[in-house]
This record gives C-alpha cells, sequence and structure tokens, in this order.
C-alpha cells in the first residue's frame, strides 16, 4: 500500500553542513550554493554584472584593480556619486570619484610625493563619508587623506593637523585603521615610517590616537591630534591584552576596537581622559580586517576567530554559526588569502555576508560567501565575482550594491531581477521518519516556475547517490514519477538555468518493503 508521506518543507531551515547529515532535520539541506530559503521558499540569488568602467580615457586606471568603494553624494545632490580606490597599471593607488548622473569622472588623488600610496593587501585602505566629506586611509605608506563636497580632480589632502603626529624624522604617521566615532576621528594600529629605510620602523600595533570634535559642518580645519588642554585629543596603548587592533566600529554610544585575540569598549568619560577603554571579551577578537558588521539594535555582528558572533558591545554574545556552517567556513578559507576576508550588511535582504577566498581560488579577491539571513536566522551559500569590498547606496529611496573586483576592468552591481544560474541544494540522507526499507513510485514538489528534481534512494549511511535530473513544470504537471528503493532518500533540487523557483514542499509516493 502506497502513501503519501507529510509534505517536506524546504524552505524553513537552509544550509547546515557542520552535523551528520542523515541527522539533519527534514527540510535542512546538507550542500547547497546559489540558492537560497526567502520569503517562505527556495529561491535563487541575485546575480551581479558589470556596470560602469573604471574610468572611460585614463587607461592607468581603466587598466588597474579595484580594490575598495563607497558612496559619496554630497549634502542637498539629488545624484548619487561613487568614490573607488583604483590600484593603477603604474602601481599607485589612485581615488577616483564617478558622478553617476554627469557620467563624469575625476582622479582627485594627490599627487605628491608623500600623499602618493601604494596597495598591501595586508593592510587594505579605506574609504568612508565623515561630516560630509570623503575620508581616505591608504593604511601602508602615507597618511590619511581627505576632500571636501568638491571633489575636483587632484583635491585629496592630508588631514588637517595630523602633522602633530609626525614622528622623530618628521614623517607622518600612518595608520593601519582610520574609523569615526561620533564626532571624531580615531585611529589604531600605528606605524612610523622612520625616514627612507626601513632599520628605524616603529610598529605600535595597539596604539589609538583620537582627534578633537569636529565643530563646523563640511570643515575638519579645527580637528586637532595632538592632546593639550584645550582640546580633546589624546592617544592610549590598548594593553589589556597582547593581540594587535585590527579594525573598529561604532555600536550606540561606544565605539567598539577589535584586536585579534579580544573585543575592546570606547566611550565618552566627559572629563579630562576624554575615553575609557574596557575589555568586555578575551574569548575571541576578529578574524581579519572588515569582518564586522552593525546589524541595528545596538548589536555588531562579527567573524571571529573562534566562531560567528553577535554582541551587544556589553555583556551579551551570541554565537550563531556553531553547529551549522562554522566548521565549513573556517576549513573553507584559503589561509593564505586570510586578509581578503570581510563582512558585508545587505540591507535590502536583511543579509550579512561572510565574504572569503575558498581554497583553490586563483583570482585576486574573494570568491565566496557564506550568507545570513538576520530576519529568519538562516544560512546559505553563494558565489561572488572575486571582490575586496561591497557598499550599499541610497538615494531617493532606491537601494543599490556595488562591488569592487580587482580582475574586472568594471563596477560590479547586484541585480535586484536576475538570478544566478543553476543554484541547487542537495538533502542526503533522509530517512523520512524509519530507517525501514522503502520504495518510492512517485513525489510532488510544489513551486511556481520550472526545476530541476532529482532523487535518489541509498541502503547504508555513506552510500553516494546518483542523481538523474527530471524537470518539473507546474504550468503541466503536478507530480514527477520516480522508481526507487532505499532506506535513505537522497533529494537534490536545481534551478533551471536562471528561473527562479519558488520551491516550498515535496512529498513523496512511499510503501514500506522487504529487502532481497
Amino acid at each position: 500500500m502506497f502513501t503519501k508521506s507529510p509534505a517536506v518543507d524546504f524552505a524553513s531551515l537552509g544550509l547546515i553542513t557542520d552535523q551528520p547529515k542523515h541527522k539533519l532535520p527534514p527540510g535542512a539541506w546538507s550542500e547547497s550554493l546559489n540558492i537560497r530559503a526567502k520569503d517562505g521558499s527556495v529561491q535563487g540569488v541575485y546575480a551581479f554584472a558589470d556596470d560602469v568602467v573604471l574610468h572611460n580615457s585614463d587607461s592607468v586606471i581603466s587598466g588597474g584593480d579595484l580594490i575598495a568603494i563607497t558612496q559619496f553624494t554630497p549634502a542637498g545632490t539629488n545624484y548619487l556619486v561613487l568614490a573607488y580606490i583604483v590600484k593603477g597599471t603604474d602601481n599607485f593607488c589612485h581615488v577616483v570619484t564617478y558622478n553617476t548622473s554627469t557620467t563624469t569622472y575625476d582622479d582627485i588623488t594627490n599627487s605628491t610625493a608623500d600623499q602618493k600610496f601604494t596597495y598591501n593587501e595586508l593592510y587594505p585602505p579605506q574609504i568612508f563619508v565623515f561630516n560630509e566629506m570623503l575620508i581616505v586611509n591608504p593604511a601602508n605608506d602615507a597618511p590619511p587623506q581627505f576632500t571636501n563636497a568638491g571633489v575636483t580632480s587632484g583635491s585629496l589632502q592630508e588631514l588637517p593637523n595630523w602633522s602633530q603626529l609626525d614622528d622623530s624624522s618628521n614623517s607622518a604617521l600612518i595608520c593601519r585603521t582610520l574609523r569615526p566615532f561620533n564626532n571624531r576621528l580615531i585611529a589604531m594600529n600605528i606605524f612610523e615610517e622612520r625616514g627612507s629605510g626601513t632599520g628605524d620602523d616603529v610598529y605600535l600595533p595597539i596604539d589609538v590616537v583620537w582627534s578633537s570634535v569636529v565643530t563646523s559642518i563640511g570643515s575638519l580645519s579645527t580637528v586637532q591630534w595632538s592632546a593639550s588642554s584645550t582640546n580633546t585629543a589624546g592617544d592610549a596603548f590598548m594593553t589589556q591584552t597582547p593581540g594587535k587592533i585590527l579594525d573598529g566600529l561604532q555600536l550606540g554610544p561606544y565605539f567598539i576596537a577589535y584586536k585579534d585575540d579580544a573585543v575592546i569598549q570606547v566611550r565618552e568619560t566627559g572629563d579630562t581622559f576624554v575615553l575609557a577603554f574596557d575589555t568586555i571579551f578575551e574569548d575571541d577578537g576578529i578574524f581579519s580586517p572588515g569582518c564586522v558588521a552593525a546589524i541595528g539594535n545596538n548589536q555588531h555582528i562579527v567573524w571571529g576567530n573562534y566562531g560567528v558572533y553577535i554582541h551587544d558591545g556589553q555583556t551579551q554574545k551570541v554565537d550563531i554559526a556553531k553547529g551549522i556552517i562554522q566548521e565549513s567556513l573556517f576549513s573553507s578559507v584559503l589561509s593564505t588569502h586570510r586578509d581578503r576576508s570581510f563582512v558585508f550588511k545587505q540591507t535590502r535582504d536583511k543579509e550579512v555576508w561572510f565574504c572569503y577566498s575558498e581554497t583553490g581560488n586563483s583570482g585576486a579577491g574573494a570568491n565566496k560567501a557564506f550568507v545570513f539571513d538576520y530576519d529568519t536566522e538562516i544560512w546559505h551559500k553563494r558565489d561572488i565575482p572575486q571582490l575586496l569590498n561591497l557598499t550599499e547606496t541610497e538615494l531617493d529611496g532606491i537601494i543599490k550594491i556595488y562591488g569592487a573586483s580587482p580582475d574586472d576592468a568594471n563596477i560590479q552591481i547586484l541585480s535586484t531581477s536576475a538570478y544566478t544560474s543553476g543554484g541547487y541544494f542537495a538533502q542526503s540522507e533522509n530517512n523520512l521518519g524509519t530507517t525501514n526499507f522503502k520504495q518510492l513510485t512517485s513525489y510532488y514538489p510544489d513551486a511556481e516556475a520550472q526545476v530541476l528534481l532529482a532523487i535518489d534512494g541509498t541502503v547504508n549511511i555513506g552510500d553516494t547517490p546518483t542523481y538523474t535530473n527530471q524537470t518539473f513544470n507546474p504550468a503541466n504537471s503536478y507530480k514527477l514519477d520516480k522508481r526507487i528503493s532505499g532506506r535513505y532518500m537522497n533529494v537534490k533540487v536545481t534551478m533551471s538555468g536562471a528561473t527562479n523557483p519558488k520551491l516550498t514542499t515535496v512529498s513523496f509516493n512511499l510503501k514500506g518493503t522487504g529487502r532481497r
């Protein structure tokens, strides 16, 4: 006697790779790529496409490698400006702005010898907007720089009064990381490049330097970097743990500094000490610079050295990947490309991407991402086009997502309608409630669009299934016929090209049977 099994919901649990396949709950995916559980169904992931070229006339830039990108839309304007850093064919970095309204490019790089900079993968540059100005931190061999809303060619210049911190050889200090905090800037992980040789260089990876507060909108002219009784600038050493500072990010009223072995809370004191430093976690830090994102509700999500965690900057800390995808994430990273790893929050779909260069990757960026839906707490995995950076822009309520790929001559843009072809998931070794031998004669997918399904039966744990695709089209069918037997059912669902399947459940016609 045949019985129709309860419908297995494949859109409720997503990817779980760190548990034995035969122990996964019905509907969980033991493997997947370029497919996700979204809005109650299994759907494709949006594809990346080429957008504008890096430059329309300057071959040094157009033939270079894009390494970082951000939005810079001057206050009061109604057009989108992209600002980005390109490692040119001359091996120097160029900072470029592109006005999407006028299609105008400007190379705003400062060509003065001590302001020119090169790219170092170990210390990726930062580019961001602070107080209506564009801030660029080379992080390698030049001091932090800025430009105002004019963004004219060559307009980048050293931060005002940064020279107050010049070392004993009158060389500008280099900070590996520069971030905004309230109305000031914080420089971390300091490098004193004394003179032309390397023998007297001084590395201060636990040093923090902060500016006085800004006093005027759209200006940094009054900002000081050297502490005195008349300003709130200062510096300190984060000696709480031996690790070096890798990054930092504001969280509510606090600034959170991330070391490779700890997390430090920085807060305004309101007195002459200006800032106070308190260790909140010493059991983990951050995996690499850029591996943290703010996700709202006064929370950071962090890719640490031992897991992925969410915290509130005080005492609450929750691991979100342990027992789900944590082991797969860490084992997938190509160790020599660790510094390419970064975290990106994708507001449009309420996702956080943990981007990395996987083992065997021969490209110059990150080519894979484990993705966490922070609304449903479901994971999936996707391809990305050799990216070193992603940014989310917003203008007039329209969100666009741009990527920086050193392997492409164009800025990358994430589509809102086209899907990556061939996305799939598999659930292996599902006993459908009993390890008794069983026979399948047909099954009933519930999907809105054409999709490919393959099912095979296996007898023992660890047996390799053989998948042969069958095409299901809901426009002309309601079931697929297939005769297989075994103790375990193995299901693989694959997108038909770039068609979004919107699959929800699959039911199976089964009967118990003896094995001869």
